[in-house]
């Protein structure tokens, strides 16, 4: 491991300064501001961190900036590898977000191919890691689990934490780690940042001390890497004339970059002149084209995909846009709104708009099956696998267990959905509607619940606790037992590990028996929280550890909320009429408030 920063620092800045004054034969005749010249610069540069033995990360996104720093760090290591010389390994790390624009996920599957053909026949080290979002994280599981709205423009940006920067730090943590292990040296993370992209980017770099010469560390503990940006001072000219001349053969590349291309040229539709050979030309006009996940409502309109549609051959990601709009359309519509919050605050809970409510979490999941199927049957017309899937099995039954926990539907409801959809062949097209006008939203009232969902011996068996698993563990060994939280409550002892999960062989498992789980859906007397339950007996999911005493609390919540009439799609206008308005209740709720105290739900009004 680099032991003195500052002597990586020098010794970069050292190698790099040749090519800055410009006294050696390989750039004395060009234009130091030539694309040319950049590219020797910045493959000197490389050239001398690989001979460190440092092993590089390159942080690649398919983009063109990526795309162009990537072919500069294997053109500089297959120099190498030519003149006899060691190179360390290459890590290239991707970020998958599991809703990429389709496109994109299909062209970047097929240059990593090129890099790994690139790699074998220059004899280097090259391996390509990809990162995705946790199960929890997942578009699908968050959204339409009910675990919280998509983003909006103007809220939190946390889909960028939880679907990229948070899987990409866990990614480099192992590499970083594996390295480690192994008596390596330290990584040295390669980013494509560019100051001339925005005066934001340029702010950011400035603050982090970014620089094409010298290696920086940013972060500190274990959080702290090692990085280089190779691209600093590159305008976004200077990118497309770089990739332009790799395609005409004038740079070694690991890809002619015609996909690329094609891409960014289709992204901004006629608007964009980076065609042809115009690419190698000084007056060529940057493609501004931007390529993101597919959902994202975090833009008013998705400009590079509807440039797209207007082209018959991206027909098939119509469906994905409709379902996006529709999204952003609706954000107003606070009727499509979940109002009971989940948090118990002096005795009461808040009662506003929240995330969505069940209807439209069911609107959803039917609208992406629906989705999912007419993809799969296109790609099997043109003898492809299927270029999307929104849904997949093991996202399915995440999503019916996050129904069954928070007792939003009946248990197995979202396979009650997938039976109507996938086997029996419904189908539900997204509709197209005026988006809602903003509101401001309703100041929040408060509903009396007591200090615990439910407490006392009546409700031992309400939370994460089975009495069947309890009979069998006496009578059997090897049978699911209880285990104690560290406040004391007995609770299964469900299956736990380092992140929530589902067994996907099990879950195939359970679709063999769909019919039987139909039944317990359609048996009034089965409770909303036993698909759940069943899950958890079964093995099927696998909780995060520690999370026991947070489970059975919900748990509690759902079976107070059955029992009181609160749960599934319910009248919120009539709730938050009858709910306390004014300030949160302090201690008791004891204290002044409009309203009446008795129209609470531990005295309901007759």
């Amino acid at each position: 491991m680099i032991s003195d920063i500052a002597n990586m620092e020098t010794m970069l800045t050292t190698a790099s300064s040749s090519v800055e004054v410009d006294n050696t034969p390989a750039i004395h005749a060009l234009d130091l501001d030539s694309v040319e010249a950049k590219a020797t610069k910045a493959e000197r540069v490389l050239t001398e961190l690989m001979r460190s033995g440092a092993p590089i990360s390159v942080a690649w996104s398919a983009g063109k900036d990526s795309s162009t720093l990537l072919n500069l760090v294997l053109c500089a290591a297959a120099r190498m590898h030519q003149a006899g010389e060691i190179t360390p390994p290459i890590i290239v790390t991707h970020g998958d977000t599991l809703i990429e624009n389709p496109e994109m996920s299909l062209y970047a599957r097929n240059e990593m191919t090129q890099v790994h053909q690139f790699a074998r026949r220059h004899g280097l080290k090259v391996r390509i890691e990809t990162s995705q979002p946790n199960l929890l994280n997942r578009w699908a599981v968050k959204t339409i689990g009910g675990r919280s709205l998509p983003p909006f423009p103007g809220g939190s940006r946390d889909c960028t934490q939880d679907l990229k920067i948070a899987p990409m730090q866990k990614l480099r943590k192992q590499i970083i780690k594996e390295l480690e292990g192994a008596g390596g040296i330290e990584p040295v993370t390669l980013v494509g940042t560019r100051f001339e992209e925005s005066t934001t980017r340029s702010a950011n770099m400035t603050a982090r001390g970014e620089s094409d010469t010298q290696v920086r560390r940013t972060g500190s503990g274990k959080n702290g890497q090692l990085f280089l940006s190779p691209l600093a001072h590159w305008s976004g000219d200077d990118v497309w004339e770089y990739l332009g001349l790799a395609r005409a053969g004038v740079f070694d590349a690991y890809s002619d970059f015609e996909e690329t291309f094609r891409l960014y040229a289709d992204g901004m539709s006629t608007s964009c002149v980076i065609v042809g050979e115009e690419a190698t030309k000084k007056q060529t006009k940057a493609c501004g084209a931007r390529f993101g996940c597919h959902l994202c409502t975090l833009v008013e309109s998705d400009k590079s995909m509807e440039n797209m549609l207007l082209l018959p051959r991206y027909a098939y990601m119509q469906g994905l846009n409709d379902l996006r709009n529709f999204l952003a359309a609706t954000r107003w519509d606070m009727g499509r709104r979940t109002w009971m919050g989940r948090t118990i605050e002096n005795g009461h809970v808040r009662i506003a708009p929240d995330s969505y409510s069940p209807a439209m979490l069911e609107e959803l999941l039917r609208y992406c099956l629906t989705i999912d199927c007419r993809e799969r049957a296109a790609a099997s017309q043109l003898g492809i696998s299927p270029r999307f899937q929104l849904v997949d099995i093991e996202q399915l039954f995440a999503i019916d267990a996050m129904w069954s926990l928070q007792a939003f539907h009946r248990p197995f409801h979202a396979l009650k959905l997938y039976k109507d959809i996938v086997i029996e062949g419904q189908r539900f097209d997204v509709p197209t509607i005026a988006p809602f006008e903003r509101i401001t939203i309703p100041a929040p009232r408060f509903l009396k619940v007591g200090q615990d969902w439910e407490d006392g011996e009546q409700f031992a068996y309400t939370g994460l606790r089975s009495a069947l698993s309890e009979l069998a563990a006496q009578d059997s060994q090897g049978c699911m037992g209880n285990r104690s939280t560290s406040d004391g409550r007995e609770v299964l002892d469900i299956n736990r590990g380092e992140l929530f999960a589902v067994e996907v062989e099990t879950a195939y498992f359970v679709l063999d028996e769909l019919d039987e789980m139909i039944r317990k859906h359609d048996n009034p007397n089965v409770h909303p929280t036993e698909a759940y339950m069943y899950y958890a007996r079964l093995g099927l999911i696998t909780i995060k550890n520690g999370q026991q005493g947070e489970v059975d609390t919900i748990l509690r919540r759902s079976n107070f909320k059955v029992r009181e009439g609160l749960a599934g799609e319910i009248d919120w206008a009539h709730l938050y009429a009858r709910a306390l308005t004014g300030p949160m209740p302090a201690g008791d709720g004891a204290g002044a408030w409009e309203g009446d105290p008795a129209e609470s739900l531990d005295a309901p009004t007759p």
